[in-house]
């Protein structure tokens, strides 16, 4: 299949490129046993070792060769003096050719790609010779040794159509067999983290979040008996819920109620606004909010069957009619402070009416799961209760009014008791009950006694993905190949039941976050990361919330993204794509239907293309400029696969099309057009066209277009008709040629990633064998030349206009030493089949043109003298003074039928061909 160079689309997925990519050339790795590509999973397995070889080694799954460690260790079990690690996998190779390799690192350094060694000793980044690969997977081993102040290791790579990068984690595998189990620590280390264990103890390696639990300022917006079967025992309540139980007695929770009842403050009553959109709330429409608006992502409700794993940050809301009013419901998604995040409640953004349907839908079932009290509850008293609320801590996770936390002065390492207090299956009084399943306590035992206080610091890169973990960044986006499980396996369930969700599809996905950090400007990230930035994708129905973080964190995550990202600190500011030199008047032509088509695609000022479908959109053109770095923008059209495998954006390898400059200066005017204060104004409008049908108007789309049998195998800019009488043809408007003809039918659509593509339907009249142009031209001496062929393209297609009930296509050949041909086609239903009536101006004294009227088959052609002979089921006649030629015998015409027009006075070539169908036999 031959796929024009001007829009690629990669294979997605390492089996579908190991089986693309030929076995070819010459190569100085090592042909050993390939693994089966089924086999493989993403990234490689790490082992990090202290420098003395008799002591424990940490071994993991690292998504790529990028770590920073600064003047600590990748793991608090390794001493802070220093470590050793190894790398091992496979690493895929696209294409052919020669790379180098580049490596920052504080100390020694051993890569290994089959029987190719490259050593360094450290210290400025060092670059590879010329090491040449070919296509498939090469193993790679890497070794590697830190001590020094600024701990780190980055191996990037430069391959043939590519500059510094680091190791795709796409192009990154190792054998599933070779999966480490899952770290105890780690997972030990992970849930203290999510329980709070810092809040009260002193834990090396934890950070306390002394605001984890909500405020209990509020308890009167929660039912009495919901409260009550709360505190007697939360798991109990909430399976797998951070908040522990004390043990308490009927007699101790109502002391504890009378307390907190005592410090709350009375619930404001609703605005006017507020209190009228609850009135006409509708719990459908809130259900339907629910799933759409990326409330999935962290929470459940009406589950079938047992809670995901892999959903554990935020509690179920099945039962959130018994906890909570649909007032407080909804003064809580939206209420007096709607403009600002909780503690423990993200902002969406939700109007007033939104907030009152999705509380309705959230408090619908007020008796899901609350069990009678049935025996009779004890008068509280609030000191008693005050007392009891100091003793078991619970200001450590909540705020109180008037009650502060306990200091975390207990220190809880390896030589704490780790089988009893929290830990133990029957803790005593007072001592918090967390439900924990056995599993789950030999990890926090596990981790504990690997833990001192003399244990080296987690990293900050470790700390800002604890932050990405608590916010659960990953539940609802992608990043280097995973993320985004919550969300989407919710969203499968209900789109399978979910008619009206189904509608939403293309607007559920959240942008991926990979590259971020080097994609985005650091003013720009630091808005994405609190939510505060503009909106640039306005066609997602999916959220991104704006949580209230804790002091540092969010600067913590976007300093980590930032410097995970980026390819190289010196080169961040640097661009390889040039400016053109007539300004970003060029670029603004070239975002246009005369250039790339970028706006076939992409929103522009908040206005979604003609046409666009959510799954086929760009974000925000208006705002690329302000939001994303220059380097990323060259690194990103020079082939957009290379950093999110399957996006649906295309490659430009080619300039446009009667355009001066090449590729890479056109590709640096677009940049310069998208800062330009007069880009929303004068951008031109959308390659993409989708004009229904008005009375006897013809109907056109112009997409990407996949015939049957033709040339191509896809047509990225192509032009379909479908005339008055069910009959359809179709132009490319990248090549200038008649591809197709058919009738009983138009144009169906099918799905490929995020791409829309179009394929006619009905019965096939004529499919072009050759890619031959409109216009032909003959010398004086009979001889018949094509137009000139630049960049691959016989021309430039300009317009398409309305002519009564058809269609005019106005477009410019190119002619060899001569400015060019003006052509104009216009074609027009009859009752038996179409009109073509083809304009030719500008055309030298010296040539004749010559209209192709199909290639490579034989027709019924008539003349004033009637049919010559007749195959198929057309017919062609020429209408006025013109003549038929036949042009056969010469193989790039392939026994194409030629029509010689008429010149009239003002220097106009005009044919006219009449075509007729005959009903199928």
């Amino acid at each position: 299949m031959d796929l024009p160079l001007q829009f690629v689309r990669m294979l997605p997925g390492v089996i579908g490129l190991v089986l693309w990519l030929p076995s070819i050339g010459l190569s100085t790795q090592a042909d050993e046993e390939q693994p089966d590509p089924e086999e493989l999973v993403p990234g490689l397995v790490v082992r990090w070792m202290p420098r003395e070889h008799d002591q424990p080694e940490v071994t993991r799954v690292a998504s790529t060769l990028v770590d920073r460690w600064g003047a600590t260790v990748p793991d608090p079990r390794l001493p802070i003096e220093g470590f050793r690690a190894r790398w091992a996998g496979w690493l895929l190779v696209r294409e052919p050719g020669s790379y180098r390799f580049r490596i920052d690192s504080d100390g020694l350094v051993h890569l290994e790609l089959g029987d190719v060694a490259v050593s360094t000793e450290g210290g400025a980044a060092f670059v590879s010779q010329s090491v040449t690969l070919r296509p498939g997977l090469v193993p790679i081993r890497v070794r590697s040794v830190h001590q020094g102040p600024d701990r780190r290791l980055v191996i990037d790579w430069r391959g043939p159509s590519f500059g510094f990068e680091h190791l795709p984690p796409s192009q990154v595998y190792h054998e599933a067999g070779q999966t480490p189990d899952a770290d105890p620590v780690e997972r030990g280390r992970q849930l203290a983290d999510r329980v709070g264990c810092a809040n009260c103890h002193a834990i090396a390696g934890l950070t306390p979040h002394p605001t984890m639990g909500p405020s209990l300022s509020g308890v009167h917006s929660i039912h009495d008996d919901w409260l009550i079967d709360w505190l007697l025992d939360p798991e109990d309540r909430r399976p797998g819920t951070p908040m522990p139980g004390f043990g308490l007695d009927d007699q101790q929770v109502a002391d504890v109620l009378a307390a907190l009842d005592s410090q709350a403050e009375k619930p404001t009553d609703l605005d006017r606004e507020a209190q009228m959109a609850i009135n006409v709330a509708d719990p459908g429409r809130g259900r339907l909010l629910f799933r759409s608006a990326g409330c999935l992502g962290c929470h459940t409700r009406d589950l079938d069957d047992e809670r995901p794993d892999h959903i554990d940050v935020a509690p179920d809301l099945s039962d959130l009619g018994a906890k909570r009013t649909l007032e407080s419901v909804a003064s809580y998604l939206a209420g007096p402070s709607r403009s600002q995040p909780g503690r423990h409640r993200p902002h969406l953004g939700l109007s007033t009416d939104a907030a009152a349907h999705l509380a309705a839908y959230l408090t619908s079932d007020e008796s899901v799961g609350l069990p009678e009290l049935k025996r009779p509850q004890p008068a509280g008293d609030s000191g008693r209760g005050r007392v009891l609320i100091e003793k078991v801590g619970c200001a450590s996770c909540h705020e109180i009014p008037g009650v502060s936390a306990i200091p975390s002065s207990v220190s809880l390492d390896r030589t704490a008791d780790l089988q009893g207090g929290c830990l133990s299956t029957n803790p005593p009084f007072g001592v918090p009950r967390f439900g924990f399943e056995e599993e789950q306590r030999l990890a926090l035992r596990t981790f504990l006694s690997e833990s001192s206080l003399r244990s080296a610091p987690p990293s900050s890169w470790t700390r800002a993905e604890d932050g990405l973990r608590r916010h659960n960044c990953l539940g609802c986006h992608a990043r280097d190949g995973r993320g985004g499980e919550a969300l989407g396996a919710q969203l499968a369930r209900f789109l399978a039941e979910d008619r009206e969700l189904n509608g939403f599809k293309g607007t559920l996905t959240p942008p991926d976050l990979s590259q971020v950090g080097a994609k985005l400007k650091p003013e720009a990230l630091d808005l994405a990361i609190r939510g505060e930035a503009p909106t640039a994708r306005p066609w997602l129905s999916v959220r991104m919330p704006r949580f209230d973080f804790e002091p540092g964190e969010a600067e913590a995550i976007a300093s980590y993204l930032r410097d995970h990202d980026r390819v190289d600190p010196a080169e961040r500011e640097q661009t390889k794509l040039g400016p053109m030199h007539p300004g970003p008047d060029v670029g603004i032509t070239l975002l246009g239907r005369q250039g790339f088509g970028c706006l076939s695609c992409h929103v522009l000022d908040g206005k979604i293309p003609p046409g666009g479908e959510a799954e086929t959109l760009g974000p925000d053109l208006a705002l690329a400029h302000q939001r994303m770095s220059r380097p990323y923008f060259d690194r990103w059209l020079s082939d957009p696969q290379r950093i999110l495998p399957g996006t649906a954006m295309p490659q430009f390898l080619l300039p446009a099309p009667g355009i001066e400059g090449t590729i890479s200066e056109q590709l640096g005017a677009v940049w310069e057009a998208l800062g330009n204060p007069g880009l929303v104004e004068n951008a031109s409008t959308s390659t993409r066209q989708f004009l229904e049908r008005q009375g006897d108007r013809a109907l056109v789309v112009r997409d990407m277009i996949l015939p049957d049998n033709a040339p191509l195998a896809y047509y990225p800019r192509g032009l379909a008709i479908g005339l008055k009488g069910d009959r359809s043809v179709l132009f490319d408007t990248d090549q200038l040629i008649w591809v197709q003809w058919w009738d009983q039918g138009f144009l169906s659509r099918t799905k490929e990633g995020r791409l829309w593509e179009w394929h006619p339907e009905g019965r096939t009249l004529w499919v072009a064998r050759d890619e031959l142009p409109p216009i032909l031209l003959q010398e004086p001496d009979g001889r018949l030349s094509f137009p000139e062929l630049r960049r691959d393209r016989f021309g430039t297609f300009q317009e398409l206009t309305f002519e009564g009930n058809g269609v005019r296509l106005h477009y410019d050949l190119h002619a060899s030493s001569h400015p060019g041909l003006r052509v104009t086609e216009v074609i027009e239903p009859t009752r038996e089949g179409w009109l073509r009536r083809v304009e030719v101006q500008d055309v030298p004294d010296d040539l004749t043109p010559v209209i192709l009227a199909v290639d490579g088959q034989t027709w019924a052609l008539q003349d004033d003298q009637g049919a010559t002979n007749r195959e198929g089921t057309i017919d062609l006649r020429i209408e006025g003074p013109a003549s038929w030629i036949k042009a056969s015998g010469d193989p790039p015409l392939n026994d194409a039928i030629l029509v010689k027009p008429v010149r009239g006075e003002d220097g106009t070539w005009i044919g006219t061909l009449r075509t007729q169908v005959h009903p199928e036999d």
